[in-house]
């Protein structure tokens, strides 16, 4: 009978300091930069932009990729692709770029976007083997100093306007060059949240394993009856 005690006990304390070792998911904001809406541009101009850092594991530093997702333009390369982020220019740094050769600046104009300036803008360096296309994807870390990344950070960064009433404001745009036809457009996109999955809180963790436990104890007393 002791034995049993003891058992649940050390069981139970496991649980306990599991649960308390329980870390979140990766915060992951996704966009889709589509365009151009102008009547008069291409269309069909598709990149997707994933951005994903961890609260507990790398709570400053942001991975971005950003992909040119445009099948019905098979030659089309990335020419700039511009972002807005809630704060200062200087709160962030940005390193690990691939292709190598690209570096961001700011803050500028995206071409094609009707005047629209963001605080960051990378640039194609017109350097071989460093284009982006449908199968090279732009990716680098973004780094913010002073304080751990929140969603806000992104999700109430400003946005910039264009000119073109048709383009409108938007968080994030794009300039998209060798598109079929030789033509060249923009593509504009806003942030999207998914949300990390849910971590069971201690006390819930703790309930629930003391339950097995009962059930296990209680399966063992009938076999030995």
């Amino acid at each position: 009978m002791f034995r049993r005690i003891g058992l649940t006990v050390v069981l139970v304390l496991a649980l306990c300091a599991w649960a308390g070792t329980a870390t979140a998911a990766p915060i992951v904001l996704k966009a889709t930069l589509t365009g151009d809406p102008r009547p008069v541009e291409p269309d069909d101009i598709l990149i997707d932009v994933t951005i994903t850092w961890d609260p507990d594991l790398t709570p400053y530093d942001a991975l971005w990729t950003v992909d040119l997702n445009s099948p019905l333009h098979p030659d089309a390369k990335l020419g700039s692709f511009g972002f807005n982020m809630l704060g200062l220019g200087s709160d962030y740094t940005f390193s690990g770029f691939a292709p190598a050769a690209w570096s961001i600046s700011g803050p500028t104009f995206v071409p094609g976007t009707g005047g629209m300036e963001f605080m960051f803008v990378a640039n194609d360096p017109a350097l071989p083997g460093n284009d982006v296309t449908n199968s090279v994807d732009l990716v680098f870390t973004m780094t913010k100093s002073g304080s751990p990344l929140v969603s806000a950070d992104f999700l109430a960064a400003p946005v910039s306007c264009s000119n073109d009433a048709a383009l409108s404001c938007h968080q994030l745009a794009a300039h998209v060059q060798s598109l079929a036809g030789g033509a060249s457009g923009a593509a504009v996109g806003d942030y999207v949240l998914d949300l990390p999955r849910p971590v069971p809180e201690p006390a819930s963790l703790i309930l629930f394993g003391s339950g097995l436990i009962a059930a296990a104890s209680a399966r063992r007393l009938r076999r030995k009856k």
